[in-house]
């Protein structure tokens, strides 16, 4: 059964501040805007069948996950509340071939403004391009994706620019990874780390123009091809660049540190 309490973590890892929650350090960034937990306080889901239909916004006033679909078949695009997907962590399990996938309820900072896309979970293996938090694949695109090969974040430009990416061989796929992927406005950077891994690029060129941004797939035509198998612990969204810019270290190794005493996660360089 799911339940709906949030226990109290004893942290193990010495980087982490011992008198600081895990919610007090996100709090604590910057420019937060999204902040998603895979704890049933913080999901509308259906009782029967655990797909959810909404994740809650912990940031408050500001806008939550919900169905891409419509009408009755609305329900069927949920990704499930999954209980100790991954040791006793509860995720938003997220199956390509069921075309489960959300969609932000407000509009992704776009235009002059620098953007962090945090992602805690396990990314499955796959072949072909799947997109993990994306927005649709046109121009002034905001991907974040796999394709068997490497994950990536491709960012457009005027020339599309070319995406950062980090390879299969760094990404610890189907095991719990954290992925950090921004784009610093004030340098033109675009940024990728995957555990303990970095890869970076710049492009004056790099234009965000597309505000609506998916959970698991780019689009809400739905195409299993295009969406990624994952379980999803934690999503959150900063209107700042915080691997890109040394300004906020601080609250990058807190993240890492959360990475670490939460899931396991290896994110030594």
């Amino acid at each position: 059964m799911l339940s709906g309490r949030h226990p109290t973590v004893s942290y193990s890892d010495p980087s982490l501040p011992s008198f600081s929650t895990v919610s007090e350090l996100i709090f604590a960034i910057p420019g937060l805007f999204g902040y998603f937990d895979a704890n049933p306080a913080y999901c509308e889901y259906d009782s029967a069948t655990n797909q959810g239909t909404r994740w809650i916004n912990r940031v408050s006033g500001e806008d939550d996950f919900i169905q891409a679909g419509s009408g009755v078949d609305e329900i069927n695009h949920g990704p499930v509340l999954t209980a100790n997907a991954w040791g006793r962590n509860t995720a938003l399990r997220f199956t390509s071939a069921s075309a489960h996938q959300m969609t932000y309820g407000g509009s992704f900072p776009i235009g002059e403004n620098s953007v962090t896309k945090i992602v805690f979970g396990v990314i499955k293996t796959h072949t072909g391009r799947r997109n993990i938090l994306s927005s649709q694949n046109v121009n002034g695109r905001s991907q974040l994706y796999t394709n068997g090969t490497v994950i990536a974040q491709a960012l457009d430009g005027a020339g599309d620019a070319d995406p950062v990416s980090i390879s299969a061989a760094d990404a610890y796929w189907d095991a719990p990874a954290v992925i950090i992927a921004d784009y610093d406005h004030t340098t033109d950077t675009n940024g990728i780390r995957i555990n303990g891994s970095t890869a970076t690029g710049t492009d004056a060129d790099i234009a965000i123009t597309q505000p609506v941004l998916h959970l698991g797939g780019q689009d809400t035509t739905f195409d299993t091809d295009e969406m990624a198998d994952m379980d999803v612990f934690k999503v959150l969204l900063i209107n700042n660049a915080i691997l890109s810019n040394s300004d906020y270290s601080d609250h990058l190794n807190n993240i890492l540190a959360i990475a670490r005493s939460l899931y396991g996660i290896d994110t030594t360089t």
